[in-house]
């Protein structure tokens, strides 16, 4: 007799990789880039820049709409 239930899902071996993926760095290149790029000042200043502009377009966006 066959029954309308459907068998349990088991996650892909593809979506398990992907969450070890983010569980941690491991190698140490990867540790390094992620560092060295919250600790770089100029990248920092490029962010906030580019923060500071998105905030100012939307602003202007939301005055456009506003009208």
């Amino acid at each position: 007799m066959p029954t309308s239930e459907s068998p349990p899902k088991n996650p892909s071996l593809k979506t398990v990789k992907k969450k070890n993926k983010l569980k941690g760095i491991k190698s140490p290149v990867k540790a390094s880039l992620v560092a060295g790029a919250l600790l770089n000042p100029q990248l920092t200043k490029q962010a906030k820049d580019i923060i500071t502009a998105v905030r100012a377009n939307s602003s202007k966006i939301n005055e456009l709409i506003s009208k």
